[in-house]
């Protein structure tokens, strides 16, 4: 659901967003569709999408023996 919210998001606002997606490994869990997407959401219109040059979204999936840690960043804070 995040990758498709990403895409057309993409496509409207052409490069002021863009996106680096570190998948270390690939898992069989399953995680809720409207977990993540609603923070990806927050970090774009209330981030990056107020910067005239747009920015960058960090997404990372760690795949670890007892969790998943999932990152998702953006560089609006880096100036």
């Amino acid at each position: 659901m995040v990758q498709a919210y990403l895409y057309i998001q993409q496509e409207r606002f052409d490069k002021r967003i863009q996106v680096v997606w570190q998948l270390e490994t690939e898992t069989t869990v399953l995680i809720p569709s409207l977990t993540n997407q609603p923070l990806i959401e927050n970090a774009l219109k209330h981030g990056i999408l107020k910067l005239s040059e747009g920015g960058t979204i960090h997404i990372r999936i760690i795949n670890f023996d007892t969790h998943l840690e999932i990152t998702e960043a953006d560089n609006r804070w880096n100036g």
